[in-house]
């Protein structure tokens, strides 16, 4: 988990700035780039709605600052301003700091998806299996009985892992890397146990059938003598090819559709197409 201390981060400069700016997005943290020689007693109000960084900034400025955030996120346990319907929103989540907010009060259902690869992408070293059991217990426990979705960690060359290097999730990426896998499932499994929770695991990329069954096959393997009834399993609709043969599918416990991928692929397979 990100410290819960840390309210931004403020860089003099950034080797790849996409991959920054992606990571402050999902854990939803102001990220700026300002060459400037910052004091350790010095106050610091990032402003990423303007774009703007405020050296000591006055009191009138932190109060407009605190209104403008409370305009855009609400406290624990306050209750949402939309009526009831029967559309159900759920939290995504990179790690458990802001469990609490979506465990109480009505804005969520619950976490889809609990993006998993954040914890081996920041961490710089292979986490041990304790450090990943202790992130999935808290997560289930804060969590107070309400749905959590998470998904298998989905790998990207976008995501460079340093001592994995660029790989994705795929079959071949889980035979050469099972250990890994294998270690995070059964953290999965152990803290699901403990906590008497349900499991639901989401598959990232999947691009043919026959993938699941492989996946079927190694969760299987992982949760083999659980104490917990069923493992739900579904897949993430986010490839042309995923959603051309979707009726193949239809196995699966649920599925989500991640329209951010999908979009990406098709305009880039137009590009191509048009060239």
């Amino acid at each position: 988990n990100l410290p819960k201390g840390i309210k931004g981060i403020i860089c003099r400069r950034i080797k790849d700035k996409k991959l920054a700016f992606s990571l402050a997005h999902e854990f939803e943290i102001p990220l700026a780039i300002h060459d400037f020689d910052y004091k350790d007693d010095m106050v610091v109000l990032i402003d990423g709605a303007n774009n703007t960084i405020i050296i000591n900034p006055s009191e009138e400025e932190v109060l407009i600052g605190k209104k403008k955030i409370s305009e855009k996120t609400y406290e624990i346990g306050e209750n949402s301003k939309y009526l009831p319907s029967k559309v159900r929103i759920y939290a995504p989540m990179v790690d458990t700091r802001n469990v609490d907010k979506v465990a109480y009060g009505d804005w969520f259902a619950g976490v889809a998806p609990f993006k998993t690869e954040y914890m081996f992408v920041t961490k710089g070293i292979m986490p041990k299996d304790e450090e990943q059991y202790k992130i999935f217990y808290d997560l289930f426990t804060g969590m107070k009985g309400k749905e959590v979705y998470i998904r298998i960690p989905d790998f990207r060359p976008e995501r460079s892992i340093i001592y994995f290097g660029d790989i994705y999730t795929d079959p071949q990426t889980f035979d050469m890397y099972w250990e890994m896998f294998q270690t995070h499932l059964k953290a999965i499994r152990r803290a699901a146990e403990e906590t008497n929770s349900h499991v639901n695991l989401a598959v990232p990329m999947v691009r043919m059938s026959q993938e699941i069954s492989f996946w079927r096959n190694q969760i299987a393997d992982a949760f083999y003598l659980s104490k917990l009834e069923h493992v739900k399993l579904g897949v993430i609709f986010e490839t042309e090819s995923a959603y051309e043969y979707f009726e193949e599918y239809e196995d699966m416990d649920f599925a989500m559709i991640d329209l951010n991928d999908l979009v990406e692929e098709r305009i880039y397979s137009k590009f191509l197409w048009d060239k």
